[in-house]
């Protein structure tokens, strides 16, 4: 058990840095030097749908059908599906359909500019300085929220069954061989401990 617990810790900690390396490598290119927010959004928000492809891809049998169809339906089946944490996704979902909503207001309007309401959801409990211009405070909000998906990503490279068992925590609370310790070794409290860290206020 100890070695197993050793081999996990060790795992965890190299795709835990591999994925943060891949995060700094994005936000050092695309965000942190660029002061357009037209190129803020447009970046981050094909990385935020590469991403949502990416738990598509892990937990669904047949995903090549909702890949090809677009960011605002992803968005529908990333909340039918409960995924995220906590499973009532209600705040990542209005952050995710704020992003593709800015980003179609650029893109449809060449003489649009970045306002407060376009990022009041995307900054919403995230610590900032009032008189902070506002493509920085973008940048912070944009920076958490992606960080959020890459640990999102990290988890459930590690426990596939994760989603599955937080979208149906109830039924598997009566299932008498998922309960047993001795049938079953799955860290669940450790790993519900991160994601309420996570948690996407």
């Amino acid at each position: 058990m100890k070695n197993q617990t050793e081999h996990l810790k060790k795992t965890a900690k190299k795709k835990t840095l591999q994925l943060k390396r891949e995060m700094d490598r994005f936000y050092k290119k695309h965000i942190l030097n660029s002061n357009d927010p037209v190129i803020i959004i447009l970046k981050t928000h094909l990385y935020l749908e590469n991403c949502i492809d990416r738990f598509f891809l892990k937990i669904l049998p047949c995903p090549d059908r909702i890949l090809k169809k677009s960011f605002s339906v992803k968005i529908d089946f990333f909340e039918a599906l409960k995924l995220g944490y906590p499973p009532d996704n209600t705040n990542v979902v209005k952050k995710l359909r704020q992003i593709n909503r800015i980003r179609n207001l650029f893109s449809h309007n060449l003489e649009k500019r970045l306002t407060k309401p376009d990022i009041s959801e995307l900054i919403k409990n995230i610590r900032l300085d009032k008189k902070a211009p506002l493509t920085f405070k973008l940048k912070r909000a944009l920076q958490h929220f992606i960080g959020y998906f890459h640990a999102l990503l990290a988890l459930n490279d590690f426990f596939p069954f994760l989603q599955t068992y937080l979208r149906n925590k109830e039924i598997f609370k009566q299932d008498k061989g998922w309960n047993n310790k001795l049938m079953i070794n799955y860290p669940l409290d450790d790993v519900l401990t991160v994601l309420t860290a996570l948690k996407m206020d």
